[in-house]
């Protein structure tokens, strides 16, 4: 059931965050525009923006973390974050990204840790909708 009610509210999240397509920028850019991160099994939603970062796990209620602005890891990004003891680790990577449930594929891969437990998962730029690129 939770699944269904997931999967019903997933266009929203895109849409959501979701505008004009645009060619992908530089590391400056990204921290400008933010990312919307995504990730199946369990289901879970984040959102890096400079107001905050957006933590959502399907059934519960989002948690919102104080922005920190990325430490450079290699090619990608690490956002560190904490809040009321909870530790959260956002890494962000370049590089085509399939979420294994759809024919979409996104730009970046990304992991999250919380909580003592890594979640996998894809990556796009807000304002940005991978499902029309390349279609």
């Amino acid at each position: 059931m939770k699944l269904i009610i997931f999967l019903a509210i997933l266009p929203l999240l895109f849409a959501n965050a979701c505008g004009t397509s645009g060619p992908k920028g530089s590391l400056s850019d990204t921290v400008e525009k933010g990312y919307n991160c995504i990730g199946t099994e369990p289901f879970w939603n984040i959102k890096v923006e400079k107001t905050g970062i957006t933590y959502l796990r399907m059934g519960e209620e989002p948690e919102a973390f104080p922005y920190q602005a990325a430490k450079k890891q290699g090619a990608g990004s690490v956002y560190e974050t904490t809040v009321k003891g909870r530790r959260l680790v956002v890494t962000i990577t370049p590089g085509e990204c399939s979420d294994g449930m759809s024919d979409n594929t996104y730009p970046y891969s990304v992991q999250v840790e919380i909580d003592g437990e890594t979640l996998r998962g894809c990556a796009f730029l807000l304002g940005q909708n991978p499902m029309k690129e390349g279609k």
